[in-house]
């Protein structure tokens, strides 16, 4: 690796834990062992990196500065540890195995988790990286930075049910998750969740449209609709009408603004969280079918509980006024407050001037969150 050497051997290669012996799992490279049974040589994996992306032994062997014979035995070796083929070798060059592809992409996230590692102790400043799947929650990043100064936050937008498997394995500290419709994914080891809200998934329609008269929308009443909805939000808008009896027919992919103007102009309908603003010409509807969203809280462990506390209530606040700007949404919060429990513990946002300055209110209510208005643009279909 350019710059930087790798950690070196982290376990001994190929050592393979003999059946019945109790390995000390209170080492890390031993716990590893006693996980997976392998061990794990830096190295021979870069081997494979590099001959994964040049696709030649030749060039992977001149990028290494090693001789081909050195190369090629390392990449067999990571093979006899793995217990699989990485690589199709002949004549004509180097094909990748379909358990090579998957190898592929968890070696690329360890480089970037070394990077990452180097660049962060080579610094004073405290780094930690932070996502959203709100963008309107952004906002917790500079009011992070603002409350713990020697903090040096980064940030980065997920999409639903993409962000919480990297919390604590270099990827991110904390993070605002929402879980994907249908899915309750495992929670990874040394991460604690707290729930911000469960999130209904409304009805976004013209507002000219035949069913914007109705209060709620039934399902089946949408059997013969076009739709618009995000390329990642195909499959949970097929899971959500199944019961209803029909498949949904997507007319159109699109988020944002593309997503606004199908929606208006092509009179289709789409699916949206609980808490957008419906922009000018567009109105949103409660569907019959009660389907909602867990949007959460996540922090690693080693994330320092003062950080931790004060990022979650944040988000909470935040979430919570930004709940309020939809009527019918805020309607339902209130007339549900033990599904809302989270929320209900959270005290009112103070709305301060819009500075892009976020800071703890020292003159008034302790808890109490200064936020700016939050703009309109921020939601983008199901996510």
């Amino acid at each position: 690796m350019d710059g930087c050497r790798g950690p070196g051997k982290v376990a001994a290669l190929g050592r393979v834990v003999p059946e019945g012996t109790q390995p000390d799992t209170t080492r890390p490279a031993a716990a590893a062992r006693a996980r997976t049974g392998v061990g794990m040589d830096w190295q021979d994996l870069q081997a494979f990196h590099a001959v994964a992306e040049e696709l030649s032994f030749t060039r992977a062997a001149e990028r290494m500065r090693l001789s081909q014979p050195s190369l090629s035995s390392r990449v067999r070796r990571l093979e006899r540890v793995l217990g699989v083929q990485l690589l199709y070798r002949s004549s004509r060059g180097v094909v990748l195995s379909a358990p090579g592809r998957r190898l592929l992409r968890y070696v690329h996230r360890l480089n970037h988790m070394w990077y990452r590692a180097v660049a962060d102790v080579r610094t004073s400043e405290q780094r930690m990286v932070l996502a959203t799947t709100i963008p309107e929650l952004a906002c917790v990043v500079s009011a992070t930075q603002e409350r713990f100064p020697h903090l040096r936050p980064e940030y980065e937008l997920r999409t639903p049910g993409t962000a919480l498997p990297y919390v604590g394995l270099g990827g991110y500290d904390a993070v605002q998750g929402a879980e994907r419709l249908f899915a309750q994914p495992p929670v990874p080891l040394a991460v604690e969740i707290e729930t911000i809200a469960h999130e209904p998934v409304w009805l976004l329609l013209a507002d000219r449209h035949p069913l914007a008269g109705q209060a709620v929308v039934r399902l089946d009443q949408l059997a013969g609709e076009a739709w618009v909805e995000a390329s990642e939000s195909r499959e949970e808008l097929v899971g959500m009408c199944a019961p209803a009896g029909f498949t949904p027919d997507i007319r159109y992919l699109g988020a944002g603004l593309h997503l606004l103007e199908g929606v208006r102009n092509e009179l289709a309908v789409s699916l949206v969280p609980a808490h957008v603003v419906p922009p000018e010409g567009c109105v949103v509807r409660p569907l019959d079918a009660d389907v909602r969203r867990h949007l959460f809280y996540a922090a690693h462990v080693d994330v320092p509980r003062e950080i931790a506390v004060f990022q979650r209530d944040f988000l909470r606040a935040s979430y919570r006024r930004l709940a309020f700007r939809n009527p019918g949404y805020r309607e339902l919060i209130e007339a549900e407050p033990d599904r809302f429990r989270a929320l209900a513990q959270t005290p009112e946002p103070v709305v301060g001037p819009d500075t892009g300055k976020h800071r703890q209110d020292q003159a008034g209510e302790e808890g109490k969150v200064v936020v700016p208005p939050v703009p309109l643009e921020g939601a983008n279909g199901i996510g």
